[in-house]
């Protein structure tokens, strides 16, 4: 059916709370109550499964973070736990609180231009980043490419001959 959600022999796993969730339907198909869990460190254990209603559950501890494979008569499931404070979910808005200390690091400072716009400088490196009233950008020695050449590959007359060629040859035979 390609629907995993409504195959009728299907393993899935889950960690939720630290602990990993195993299930198991298989309608009117022999089970073996034994699952085999492979932890992120890649150590192997036995899980046996219990039957409730027709659909076979286990759970385990879960406290590795990393991927968890749960493998059972050719079947097999993977798990991950989530992350309840990802860096998604963080506040990434770049408050002076925030930046402060990496632009002090750098020799910089924090200005917001809605206070007033800084003029830009440039400024030898290792000296000072920034002023009252500017903003420096170090000066970099990196080379600048000024002018590029092309050189074709095939001169446009051999390559227009070889096209011909190969289009009488094509001709030619789907003649024959």
């Amino acid at each position: 059916m390609k629907e995993p959600d409504l195959e009728e022999n299907r393993l899935t796993a889950r960690i939720e709370n630290g602990q990993l969730e195993i299930e198991r339907h298989a309608a009117g198909q022999p089970v073996s109550p034994e699952a085999f869990v492979t932890a992120p460190d890649g150590k192997r254990q036995p899980l046996t499964l219990t039957r409730t209603n027709g659909v076979w559950h286990a759970t385990a501890p879960a406290t590795m973070p990393g991927i968890w494979s749960v493998r059972q008569d050719g079947l097999v499931a993977f798990a991950s736990p989530v992350s309840h404070d990802p860096i998604e979910r963080q506040d990434l808005r770049a408050t002076a609180t925030v930046m402060g200390a990496s632009a002090k690091a750098s020799g910089g400072s924090v200005s917001w231009i809605a206070d007033h716009t800084p003029h830009l400088r440039q400024v030898p490196t290792g000296s000072a980043m920034s002023g009252s009233d500017w903003m420096g950008l170090p000066v970099t020695t990196a080379a600048v490419a000024g002018e590029t050449r092309t050189k074709d590959l095939v001169p446009a007359w051999a390559a227009l001959l070889a096209a011909l060629i190969f289009l009488a040859i094509g001709w030619w035979r789907e003649g024959h």
